[in-house]
């Protein structure tokens, strides 16, 4: 396996106690998820890819009434297919909305925290584990900015603690819907691609009827209605 910092050939994985000969790089530095990525299996890639799609499938159908913005229109885009051998969607991609500066990191983190669950590994996200959750700390500094916060230091700072409240929503969702993340991967180590609207069908399949009853009624509230909802909530 090779180092995570020079990618000197190592002999043995870089165990919690092992420090690479070439340039002492191991213990306090050792990210197992990097070493996970770093074999980018078909499992591997389906579950990822399945992350994703679940947060994006959770975000637009009304299951998500944190981080997302009051006025649900262009909050993601939509997306062609999933796939782990061909050109899957493109889950960077944000809409003319500025509100998918905030749900798009959370499908982006998804992909990652899928991963964390999957191999039942405990850390913290870190800005250099994946560009996956680079480009979340990204958009959610251009929010940030967008929204007047002009320096750079403090924006930076703020970036990186929204980042970690938003993985730890986003680890709470998936592992509520574990069953559809588990149950679309399995369908991607099968087909390799589906549609949209396939992908949603298996996402849907598991999901309680009282938890889509309710995504309906979050799903349908008017801007009004959600800042009410809001409100409600931060007076209790």
């Amino acid at each position: 396996m090779k180092c995570l910092k020079c990618d000197y050939e190592t002999f043995r994985s870089l165990g919690e106690q092992d420090i690479c000969p070439n340039c002492g790089y191991g213990s306090k530095h050792y990210r197992p998820l990097q070493v996970i990525m770093a074999n980018d299996s078909p499992e591997l890639c389906a579950y990822r890819e399945a992350g994703h799609a679940v947060m994006s499938y959770l975000i637009r159908k009304g299951f998500t009434d944190k981080y997302v913005p009051i006025g649900r229109s262009l909050i993601l885009p939509a997306f062609e297919q999933v796939a782990i051998e061909s050109e899957s969607a493109n889950w960077a991609e944000i809409t003319h909305g500025l509100g998918s500066l905030v749900t798009v990191p959370q499908v982006l983190l998804a992909g990652y925290v899928a991963l964390q669950i999957k191999y039942n590994i405990h850390e913290e996200i870190s800005l250099r584990d994946s560009p996956l959750v680079k480009r979340a700390w990204h958009l959610l500094g251009a929010y940030l900015e967008e929204y007047g916060e002009d320096n750079p230091s403090a924006r930076d700072e703020r970036a990186t603690e929204w980042l970690q409240e938003i993985a730890g929503y986003v680890e709470e969702k998936l592992r509520a819907h574990w069953v559809s993340v588990e149950a679309l991967a399995t369908a991607l180590l099968e087909f390799k691609v589906l549609a949209e609207d396939k992908a949603f069908e298996i996402i849907e399949k598991d999901i309680p009827e009282d938890a889509r009853a309710q995504a309906n009624i979050i799903a349908g509230r008017t801007i009004e209605e959600n800042l009410a909802a809001i409100r409600k909530e931060r007076d209790k």
